[in-house]
């Protein structure tokens, strides 16, 4: 029995992902990065300019799994590609591709994902995302913090394609 609610339930996701109506609670999906909706911390020294475009592929998003891939192109058409595989109930896992060698903590809880990005010189990044009611779009609310008690705060939108 369970198995056969498994597999209804996996023909009902892909059933709603191809009419474009997935439910309003999964973050699983293809997302693009709204330069226009989002706001970046204040570009300080050192720190690159935003991304020309960024695109993120989250595959699995519950508190047993989270897998996702993400490229981003910089201003230069540079591509730089990041991943992560690991759970979704707080433990930290790395996150491969990353120059500054970030581990990830994510928390699947109802509708709202946490993360807890953080490095080993001290900085890290702390946001919440949650979906807008049609489930189009991605809301992420962070603070970045530097190892020298530097603090911004922002928000990136993602649009679902």
């Amino acid at each position: 029995m369970a198995f056969a609610a498994l597999l209804i339930g996996g023909i009902s996701l892909q059933a709603h992902a191809q009419l474009g109506t997935l439910p309003a609670n999964t973050f699983v999906g293809h997302w693009v990065w709204n330069a226009a909706a989002s706001s970046q911390p204040g570009q300080q020294q050192g720190q690159p300019p935003e991304p020309r475009s960024l695109t993120l592929e989250i595959v699995a998003a519950d508190p047993g799994r989270v897998e996702w891939s993400m490229t981003e192109m910089d201003p230069k058409g540079g591509a730089h590609i990041q991943s992560f595989n690991g759970t979704g109930d707080g433990r930290p896992g790395p996150v491969k591709g990353n120059e500054m060698s970030a581990t990830a903590a994510f928390t699947i809880k109802g509708g709202t994902m946490a993360v807890a990005f953080t490095t080993p010189d001290g900085g890290s990044d702390h946001l919440s995302c949650s979906l807008s009611p049609n489930g189009r779009q991605m809301i992420c609310r962070g603070t970045e913090s530097d190892n020298k008690g530097n603090r911004e705060d922002y928000v990136d939108v993602y649009d679902r394609r």
